[in-house]
């Protein structure tokens, strides 16, 4: 993880990582009383500067059973979210979740920021992209700062099988989802959306290029301004 400190002025430091056969951020803890602990890559920032940059170029990435890889900016912070760029030659899987009380914590790569400060780019390429059993790629804003940008690209197959990818704000404008592939398939109710609830930068762009794209099975794509 990499962290900048309340009252701190420098940025987080960036994390590279580089693997020619596989990458896999797995598993969680649970200590009890409420108290679960994620295996997971996080750069955050609650000061002045801007969260380190996360970078995975691998052969394979597995992001399973509640592992997060997570970039945010904390309320009270002025500065940004890192981006998080991921590359893989051939598949990247996102999948599982777990449940503690009225929440649902899914696996997924996260760009969230709280503050006045842009939440990160999610920028995501591979052979093959699978996201299921409620594995999720989000960015969201739940402060004054822009929702950062998704974009997914694979050069066969997109599949979001019960499965999210979505771009949210609430104060601020949303962010915009760009997907390309040769088949993107959309089934059980997996969907992509993107949405703002009062930002005055109005809602963000769904952009969808495929030679077949397929969406069954209560599936869905919207995009959603509601007082933007």
């Amino acid at each position: 993880s990499s962290y900048a400190l309340p009252g701190s002025e420098g940025d987080a430091g960036d994390i590279t990582i580089k693997a020619i056969d596989s990458v896999s951020v797995s598993d969680y803890y649970d200590a009890g009383q409420g108290n679960v602990y994620s295996s997971g890559i996080f750069s955050e920032t609650s000061g002045k500067g801007k969260a380190g940059n996360i970078s995975i170029e691998t052969g394979k990435l597995s992001v399973l059973n509640n592992g997060p890889i997570s970039t945010s900016t904390y309320e009270g912070s002025d500065g940004d979210g890192g981006n998080i760029t991921i590359k893989a030659a051939d598949t990247v899987s996102i999948s599982g979740y777990h449940i503690l009380g009225d929440y649902i914590f899914s696996s997924g790569i996260f760009s969230e920021t709280s503050s006045g400060g842009k939440g990160g780019e999610i920028t995501v390429s591979g052979q093959c992209i699978y996201l299921n059993d409620m594995g999720l790629i989000s960015a969201s804003s739940t402060g004054t700062g822009n929702a950062g940008n998704i974009s997914i690209s694979a050069g066969d197959i997109i599949s979001v099988d019960n499965a999210f990818i979505e771009t949210s704000s609430f104060e601020s404008a949303g962010g915009n989802i760009k997907i390309s592939g040769r088949d993107i398939q959309m089934t059980n109710g997996g969907w992509v959306s993107a949405s703002v609830a009062s930002g005055e930068g109005g809602g963000g762009n769904v952009d969808m290029d495929a030679t077949t794209l397929a969406a069954l099975e209560s599936s869905a794509i919207t995009a959603r301004a509601d007082m933007g």
